[in-house]
């Protein structure tokens, strides 16, 4: 299974958490206040913290329905990030047959790195052979790429999806970056035509659900 964590999803669910504690707290002062006062609740209302209640109660109601309406994906943009799934599965099944399937008939690849001196290395390929023979080999551990933060943008027949990965044999972090995908729809199928990566072990921020279902 892989999860998509986009941007907006993060920002969205922070602010509800800050909005529901500052309004939490703001009632219970109210609510102190009127038992001091031996006050109705309704007549605290032009206290300071009642007003300030008030408008969190009225930015979290619209924060709400702005999250509502976000949570619906365009299909087309579901279709391109399926194809992109696809791929990690097959690297996750050990399956070269579904991985040539997310790729168009001409495919280029890239990874951008680092050196031991520092230097920025391109490696550069014009055939995913070699992706293909790597994925089919037997070897010990799954291949799990973990994934977030997706950006996908798509005008006509062309899209390109951006997203931060990790990348672990088994349980054992190997090394983390980010994936670039474009992709071109031919006969109603989207295709990932050039795959780009950013390969490090340094500096990772891997969100702690991923990192704990590899402990």
């Amino acid at each position: 299974m892989f999860f998509i964590i986009h941007d907006q999803d993060y920002t969205t669910l922070k602010l509800r958490y800050i909005l529901h504690i500052q309004a939490y707290q703001i009632l219970s002062r109210v609510q102190a206040y009127s038992s001091i006062r031996r006050l109705p609740l309704q007549l605290t209302r032009n206290t300071p913290y009642m007003r300030k209640f008030l408008v969190l109660l009225n930015a979290l109601s619209l924060l709400i329905i702005f999250n509502a309406t976000s949570q619906v994906v365009n299909p087309e943009t579901a279709a391109v990030e399926k194809v992109v799934h696809r791929l990690f599965e097959s690297m996750q099944k050990g399956d070269s047959a579904l991985l040539h399937s997310t790729f168009s008939s001409k495919v280029t690849l890239a990874t951008v790195s680092i050196n031991k001196d520092g230097s920025t290395k391109l490696t550069h390929e014009d055939s995913i052979q070699d992706f293909l023979n790597a994925v089919a080999s037997l070897h010990k551990d799954v291949w799990y790429e973990e994934t977030w933060n997706y950006t996908t943008q798509i005008d006509g027949a062309f899209a390109q999806v951006w997203c931060d990965y990790a990348f672990y044999l088994g349980n054992q972090f190997s090394h983390c970056g980010v994936d670039a995908f474009q992709l071109v729809k031919i006969n109603n199928e989207w295709k990932i035509f050039h795959l780009a990566d950013t390969r490090r072990k340094d500096g990772c921020k891997v969100p702690d659900f991923i990192s704990a279902k590899h402990k």
